[in-house]
C-alpha cells in the first residue's frame, strides 16, 4: 500500500496505465520482428518509465519485475539475445502481472510478489542466457539481495553507512543499476564535447541524463552526490554556449564530474556515503558556468583524469600545470 498524497498515485496509474496499452500492442508488433530496434527502443523506454515512477513510489514488488523485463529488453537491443517465443512469452508475464499490480495499487492494496521463476528467466535473459533459468524460488531473490546488504562496511574518513528505511532499502540494487546505465551513457555524451559538429547535441543529452541521475539521487538522500548532480546539470546546459576557451575547460572537468559520481556510486554498492572532498572541482566549473575562467587552467586536451588530479587532488592521470587567469 502506499503512503503517497492519493492524486501522485492516481497521475501514476493514468500515465502508467496508457504506457501499458501501448507497450502491449507495441509486443503484438515486435513479434511480428523480433529484431526492429525502433520498436524494442520504445517498449524498453514504456518500461523504464514505469519503473522508475514506481521507484519514486517506493513500489518495490513491481520495480522488481519491470526491472527484469527491462533487463532483458535492453540485452536485446544490444543484440545479445533475440526475443524469441519463450522471451516473448515471459516478457507478456511481466506486463500481466504488472496490469495485476496497478489494478491492486488502485484498490490501495498490497502488490503481489513477482514468480521468482519469471524474474529468474528474464533475468537470464538480461545477462545474455537465451534459455530459462533454473526455477527455484528461493535461488534468484538470495543472490540478487546480497550485494545490497553487505555486513558492516569498513569506513574511510568522512564516509558514513547507508541508512534506508526498508522500502528504500529494497530498491537501492535497482538505483544502482539505474545509475551504472545513465553514467555509461553520460561517460559517452562528455567524450562528445570536443566534437566541433556534435558538443550540443551532447550537451543536450547529457543535461536529460544529469536530470535522471539527480532524481534518483534526491529519492535516496545521498546529499554528497547531489551538488555533483546539480553542477553536471548546469555545466551541460550552459556548454552549448559557452565561448571557444570556457569549452576547453568544461569539457574535462564534466567528465571529472561524471567520473566521481560514478565513484561514489561505487560506494553506495557496498551501502556507504562516500564523503570525499570535490575538491575546487564543482567550484572551478560553477566559475565557468558563469562566465568566469577559474584561477588553474587545463591544457587543451586534457582528460577528465588530468582535471580530477589538477582540480579535486586525487592523484589520477597526468599532471597538468596550473596556469594563473587573466
Amino acid at each position: 500500500m502506499s503512503s503517497f498524497d492519493p492524486q501522485i498515485v492516481q497521475d501514476f496509474l493514468t500515465e502508467s496505465g496508457e504506457l501499458l496499452s501501448q507497450l502491449e500492442s507495441d509486443l503484438v508488433t515486435l513479434e511480428q520482428d523480433p529484431g526492429d530496434p525502433e520498436m524494442l527502443n520504445q517498449v524498453f523506454r514504456a518500461l523504464h518509465t514505469i519503473k522508475g515512477s514506481a521507484s519514486f513510489l517506493s513500489l518495490t514488488n513491481l520495480v522488481k519485475i519491470a526491472h527484469a523485463a527491462e533487463s532483458a529488453l535492453n540485452a536485446a537491443r544490444n543484440r545479445v539475445v533475440v526475443i524469441d517465443r519463450e522471451a516473448m512469452d515471459a516478457l507478456l508475464k511481466a506486463v500481466d502481472l504488472i496490469k495485476e499490480q496497478m489494478g491492486q495499487l488502485s484498490q490501495d492494496a498490497a502488490l503481489s510478489e513477482p514468480d521468482a521463476s519469471l524474474v529468474a528467466v528474464l533475468a537470464a535473459l538480461g545477462e545474455g542466457k537465451q534459455k530459462r533459468a533454473a526455477t527455484k524460488p528461493d535461488a534468484a531473490p538470495a543472490a540478487q539481495a546480497s550485494p545490497a546488504k553487505p555486513d558492516a562496511p569498513a569506513l574511510a574518513d568522512g564516509d558514513t553507512a547507508l541508512v534506508l528505511g526498508e522500502g528504500k532499502k529494497d530498491l537501492l540494487e535497482y538505483l544502482i543499476g539505474d545509475l551504472d546505465d545513465s553514467l555509461g551513457k553520460a561517460r559517452e555524451q562528455a567524450a562528445r564535447l570536443s566534437d566541433v559538429s556534435g558538443f550540443r547535441d551532447a550537451a543536450s543529452q547529457l543535461f536529460d541524463l544529469a536530470d535522471a541521475i539527480s532524481r534518483s539521487v534526491d529519492f535516496f538522500e545521498v546529499a554528497p552526490m547531489t551538488r555533483l548532480c546539480v553542477c553536471l546539470r548546469n555545466a551541460a546546459q550552459a556548454f552549448g554556449d559557452a565561448s571557444a576557451d570556457a569549452r576547453i575547460q568544461l569539457a574535462p572537468r564534466i567528465g571529472a564530474i561524471v567520473s566521481m559520481l560514478a565513484s561514489k556510486t561505487d560506494s553506495l554498492r557496498r551501502s556507504i556515503i562516500c564523503g570525499k572532498s570535490f575538491g575546487k572541482l564543482v567550484e572551478r566549473v560553477e566559475m565557468l558556468i558563469s562566465g568566469e575562467l577559474p584561477d588553474a587552467l587545463l591544457a587543451p586536451g586534457a582528460t577528465a583524469a588530468d582535471a580530477l588530479a589538477l582540480d579535486a587532488g586525487t592523484g589520477v592521470g597526468a599532471s597538468v600545470s596550473a596556469q594563473t587567469g587573466p
